[in-house]
């Protein structure tokens, strides 16, 4: 019968200490210790039936167990309801289950509940209470106790917030247990599932309803699976001295992993044949003495973890127990009816163990399970923390070089790998297998993957994003026996891909300024790590005879920032508008266009022709004028016209009538006058040609509006009614159709004459009145012998005779008119 005990008894081992809430001292012995993660009702759907899964925020080392009811607390007792039970975890494996399992139990309204999805590991067992189900708007408590009559320490608690108190049990809502007036039915923990800060901050984050998922689901198919981080504690465990032995000696001795431990009575007398109890059943060593103490020493000194402890007796004791070696103080456990007790030491450096009862009284004192490691002579290499630099760039390979990791090491060990903690939150962080210096599928990394030095030389370590969001990533070194400690972190600061702008320089360029140019400039809002081609296109303008570019794609390289194209305007000889030449982007390469960029040339023309037609009063005949004088026209109009440009023909055209002097304004005053006026060809048909008679040009023009003066020798001259613009390169006017065509267009302006408009005769002195002193030069001329440059003013109808003629048809019939060109 005590066998049979005792052997139970050691398969019961579970924590019941008081400490804080998530101690990560590598127990399952405090508050928010373990949360729940999935809550499932068997509601007849057919997602499966009633289960929940938890998930371990503290190592569990094996004999761990928790005991789940659904029973109501009322502050101080479980009320032991109808149709409530109970349910009990226990991690019956020789290992410890890590920090950041998950858990899920099946079928956990039935007498054989099942484990199953997340962590595999442990048994399930069911009380004999059958009553345990996850049902509608129901809840859980998680304890470390064996019976809800004594549930040692609450552990978690999920579920209603109404009719259930959380006095007493040493949890809170929103940090150790989850109570939500939701209720649900069904739900599951759907937030993140790595947590790189503090235990308690992945606690809370799980018992937020916020971050769960409600309603129906299939379970435990949609159950998170395990949790990983720096937030969860590493279990450092070397082995177990397991006492699974069957030795009547004075002296227990067990080796495991080159560690010798030595278990011996200080009082041989109680091993007699007449003790009533054997001294080694099973799993442990027993002592009936209120004076003697077990004492383990070590071959070496040893970490100590913990110890389970029992007394074999059903007793309550308390033992002690007192360590030599290390800075380590004794600790008392107290060891209550057939519960067994662990003890969770970690000291540090312990050569041996003494254990004695406290009080008086006999017992039987089982110790089994010691867990323990063996200190390392070797010292932890460091690394220090960094930010990448020149990069990373988006879409860019990044390649992180040994030296970036900054690893050092006292003893001089050289870097064996680099342990990757955690992956960046954005991008790929991955090993670039195939030496492709690309990322191919399969090759991502992912915690706890080891980057060895050979790797890390080869620039095998790689990082790439699609965007441009800042990520970090957490790792240490390891110098081949031990990894550094000090949570270590990447930041990447991820330089996006840059937006170009276009500007400019000489945005207005002209013909007649050969030799300079304009200049399109694309400039990057940062630099990158690669080439930046800008490819442009132009419209508006005809590339290579209206301009050339120096090229069509700027190229910006790697850590610039700027690059420019040329803009040269060709000299040709084409009558054109002012044309605008419009540049920009149409693609770029490593990069984006900032909007829509563009930017204006205006190009300035400086061939224009005049395309002029006016009639003289005087030799006009329906609507042809007489070329009688032709014969004795001056071959430099020079002698006709002072202040003109100074020019002469070898001859004038045949239907040459006279010459006429042109003038350009940009307003109407004489102060807007543009340039040397120039003499032209008056042809018999109104039109006015050069001297050669080819389209009449001026050098002055350059595409913008003028007003058009038209002087003669002994006629009034005339302006145009408003600024005259260019169309294809050509001043165009007529001032023969309309009074209205005329500057002031009164009865002075022009004369008519049948149906077309003339510039008025009788002007001989060309001082813009008709009037008696022209009477008077005339009456000085009459009947003299024609002379084109001595007396030809005073022919006003330029038939080659002064006469009568000139004086009644014209001075006399326009005396008293003006011209209405201002300042003529």
């Amino acid at each position: 019968m005590k066998n049979i005990l005792l052997s139970s008894l050691v398969l019961s081992l579970f924590f019941a200490s008081s400490l804080h809430a998530q101690n990560a001292n590598g127990a399952i012995d405090a508050p928010g210790d373990i949360a729940i993660v999935a809550y499932h009702n068997d509601d007849g759907a057919s997602d499966q039936d009633d289960g929940f899964s938890f998930v371990l925020l503290d190592n569990a080392p094996p004999g761990s167990s928790i005991l789940f009811t659904d029973d109501e607390w009322n502050g101080s007792v479980f009320d032991t309801g109808t149709g409530e039970g109970e349910l009990i975890w226990i991690n019956n494996t020789s290992n410890t289950l890590s920090a950041g399992t998950v858990i899920s139990i099946t079928s956990a309204d039935q007498d054989t509940p099942t484990i199953t999805g997340g962590g595999t590991l442990g048994i399930v067992l069911n009380s004999t209470d059958d009553g345990f189900g996850t049902s509608n708007s129901d809840h859980l408590f998680a304890v470390t106790g064996r019976s809800q009559s004594d549930p040692g320490v609450f552990l978690a608690y999920f579920g209603r917030d109404t009719d259930i108190s959380l006095s007493g049990t040493g949890l809170t809502d929103g940090t150790t247990a989850l109570a939500t007036n939701a209720s649900p039915s069904e739900g599951y923990y759907s937030g993140t599932t790595t947590f790189n800060g503090t235990i308690g901050a992945a606690a809370s984050f799980i018992n937020d309803i916020s971050n769960w998922t409600v309603g129906e689901y299939t379970f435990p198919t949609a159950v998170t699976g395990d949790l990983a981080g720096s937030a969860f504690p590493a279990f450092d465990v070397s082995d177990i001295f397991d006492l699974e032995t069957a030795n009547d000696a004075d002296t227990i001795t067990q080796t495991v992993n080159s560690v010798m431990a030595t278990f011996s009575n200080g009082s041989p007398d109680l091993f007699t044949a007449s003790n009533f109890y054997p001294r080694v059943v099973n799993n442990g060593l027993f002592q009936n003495s209120a004076t003697s103490s077990l004492d383990i020493s070590f071959s070496t000194a040893i970490n100590l973890i913990s110890l389970a402890v029992v007394d074999g007796f059903v007793g309550s004791f308390t033992v002690v127990l007192t360590p030599s070696g290390g800075s380590n103080s004794a600790v008392e456990v107290d060891i209550t009816g057939s519960i067994a007790s662990i003890a969770v030491l970690n000291w540090t450096d312990v050569s041996s163990l003494s254990i004695t009862k406290k009080g008086g009284g006999n017992m039987q004192l089982v110790v089994d399970n010691l867990i323990f490691s063996v200190p390392s002579s070797n010292t932890a290499p460091t690394a220090s923390a960094f930010t990448a630099s020149d990069g990373p760039f988006e879409d860019l390979v990044y390649t992180f070089a040994t030296s970036d990791f900054s690893y050092s090491d006292s003893d001089s060990d050289p870097l064996d790998h680099l342990l990757i903690e955690s992956v960046p939150a954005s991008g790929t962080l991955y090993l670039d297998a195939d030496n492709g210096d690309d990322y191919d599928a399969g090759e991502e990394v992912g915690i706890n993957y080891q980057i060895s030095k050979a790797n890390l030389d080869a620039g095998n370590l790689q990082y790439i994003q699609n965007g441009s969001t800042n990520t970090s990533f957490q790792f240490e070194v390891n110098d081949g026996t031990d990894d550094s400690a000090g949570n270590y972190a990447a930041t990447l600061n991820v330089v996006a891909k840059p937006t170009v702008t276009l500007s400019q320089t000489n945005s207005t360029l002209s013909e007649s300024a050969i030799g300079t140019t304009g200049t399109v400039t694309a400039t990057l809002s940062n630099s990158y790590g690669a080439t930046v081609t800008v490819n442009l296109s132009t419209s508006g303008a005809t590339v290579t005879s209206d301009f050339t570019i120096s090229s069509t794609s700027i190229v910006i390289s790697s850590g610039d920032t700027e690059g420019d194209a040329t803009i040269t305007i060709v000299d040709d000889s084409d009558l054109e508008d002012t044309e605008t030449l419009t540049v920009e982007i149409s693609s770029v390469t490593n990069g984006t266009e900032s909007g829509s960029q563009s930017k204006d040339f205006t190009i300035t023309n400086n061939d224009f022709a005049l395309s002029l037609k006016v009639f003289l009063e005087g030799p006009l005949s329906g609507s042809s004028m007489s070329t009688a004088i032709n014969s004795s026209l001056p071959t430099n109009p020079g002698t006709v016209y002072s202040g003109i440009l100074n020019e002469t023909s070898s001859g004038v055209p045949s239907s040459a009538v006279d010459w006429v002097e042109v003038e350009l304004r940009t307003g109407t005053g004489s102060g807007a006058k543009v340039g040397t006026n120039r003499a032209g060809v008056l042809k018999s048909d109104g039109t006015i040609v050069d001297k050669d008679g080819n389209d009449f040009t001026m050098s002055q023009t350059d595409g913008t509006g003028y007003y058009i003066v038209i002087h003669h020798r002994n006629h009034l001259s005339v302006m145009s009614a408003s600024a005259v613009n260019p169309t294809a390169g050509v001043y165009t006017h007529d001032f023969t159709t309309s009074q209205a065509g005329n500057y002031n267009n009164g009865s002075d302006g022009a004369i008519q004459v049948g149906s077309v408009f003339a510039m008025i005769a009788g002007d001989t002195d060309d001082d813009g009145d008709v009037d008696g002193t022209d009477l008077t030069t005339w009456r000085a001329q009459n009947g003299v012998m024609f002379s084109y440059s001595s007396n030809g003013k005073t022919d006003l109808n330029l038939d080659g005779v002064i006469n009568a003629v000139d004086r009644n048809a014209y001075q006399k019939k326009n005396d008293s008119k003006s011209t209405q060109v201002p300042g003529s």
